[in-house]
């Protein structure tokens, strides 16, 4: 299965991390990060991603710990909502 990855600078310290993987044209899963650079250092801000079998948002704190979790309903829609 294909295997893209990418990332796109939003802001000068802002920028989406995406990885997702295809098979026949469809995405199957996928993980897109918003990340922050901040004083030398990158933090992940919120987390879209399959895992678990669902997809869903996490919005983490600077230890990169699960703050919130919001689960996304239509698997095919996620990806586009997402970035």
């Amino acid at each position: 299965m294909p295997q893209k990855d990418y990332v796109n600078w939003l802001a000068e310290e802002i920028f989406l991390a995406v990885d997702y993987e295809t098979h026949a044209g469809r995405v199957v899963s996928f993980v897109v990060l918003l990340m922050i650079q901040h004083e030398g250092s990158i933090y992940n801000v919120a987390r879209y991603d399959t895992a678990h079998g669902t997809p869903h948002r996490d919005i983490l704190s600077k230890s990169n710990s699960v703050i919130e979790k919001y689960w996304l309903n239509l698997r095919g829609q996620a990806l586009i909502i997402d970035i």
